[in-house]
């Protein structure tokens, strides 16, 4: 073989490995796919100045519905919900809390089989209930606290327990508060509300499936002194991303402020933090506005 021809094979060899060396590298940095989110309709948006705690150049009219997944990914990530069930059942030992408390307060202790199978997500017990006769929408009332009318569903977000929820949807569960016509010790029970209670824990998949299952986005929860909607409490927790899916989805900015449309105290005094400042511009952006001399 010449000294001509093995030059040939070597540049070829050498050329042949940077092109197979680069195909490489190009895979190994190629960015993973981006973990499921809510779906709505994608549009532009200000995450970057929400998430980094700058002040927002424009406002967004009431009830303007404003979403981006790019957004809604990067307010998550920046500040993840801050609630046990945000993103699946409770932790076993705070569920099984919750459950010892429920059941010592149950005024119908006939009730506390159906009740154990939400709490635990025990669908195929809860489905065995239903196809002997029971409703998801019985009442289940508790001595404590405030003489409360828990509804199964309302038990089911508290729990994080997704299963269960799916299926008291597929049931026809009543997405909506419904006052109680009954009295206990006197008094008329004091209801929650299921968007909020949701929307409280940062459980952003079980908001959009209440939404889209006809749940008013306006609902209060009437065990909350001030009559919190969903928005005011996701604020008032600092579920950061639930607040900006209920703006998307057309939830009133008012619910949410403080006297005049200003943002509340509580996101202006105290050192607030990167999540409350993050939070601030989340409503100045939705046409809220500081308070006079702030």
């Amino acid at each position: 073989m010449s000294k001509r021809l093995v030059k040939i094979i070597l540049v070829f060899a050498v050329v042949a490995f940077g092109v197979v060396f680069y195909a490489m590298e190009r895979l190994a940095h190629t960015p993973t796919p981006q973990a499921a989110s809510p779906q709505m309709p994608v549009h532009t948006g200000s995450a970057e100045t929400i998430a980094n705690a700058v002040t927002v150049p424009h406002t967004k009219a009431a009830g303007e519905s404003r979403y981006s997944q790019k957004e809604y990914l990067l307010l998550r990530k920046r500040f993840p919900p801050n609630a046990q069930a945000a993103n699946g059942p409770l932790p076993k030992a705070t569920l099984k809390m919750l459950a010892r408390n429920t059941k010592d307060s149950l005024y119908q202790q006939q009730m506390w089989p159906i009740v154990k199978a939400v709490l635990y997500g025990d669908t195929r017990a809860l489905q065995n209930t239903f196809d002997t006769g029971a409703s998801p929408n019985d009442d289940v009332y508790l001595g404590n606290p405030d003489n409360a009318n828990i509804s199964l569903l309302d038990l089911a977000i508290e729990a994080g327990q997704r299963g269960v929820i799916k299926l008291l949807l597929a049931h026809d569960v009543a997405v909506n508060p419904v006052e109680s016509d009954v009295t206990l010790h006197g008094m008329t029970p004091k209801y929650d509300a299921p968007l909020v209670t949701a929307a409280a824990a940062g459980e952003d998949d079980v908001v959009q499936l209440l939404l889209d299952h006809g749940a008013n986005i306006e609902q209060q929860n009437d065990s909350h002194a001030n009559h919190s909607t969903a928005l005011a409490e996701a604020v008032g927790m600092g579920q950061v991303s639930t607040a900006y899916l209920l703006l998307s989805r057309g939830a009133n900015v008012n619910s949410a402020l403080g006297p005049g449309g200003t943002i509340p105290d509580y996101l202006i005094k105290y050192d607030p933090g990167q999540r409350e400042l993050a939070l601030r511009n989340l409503l100045i952006a939705h046409g809220a506005t500081m308070p006079t001399g702030q």
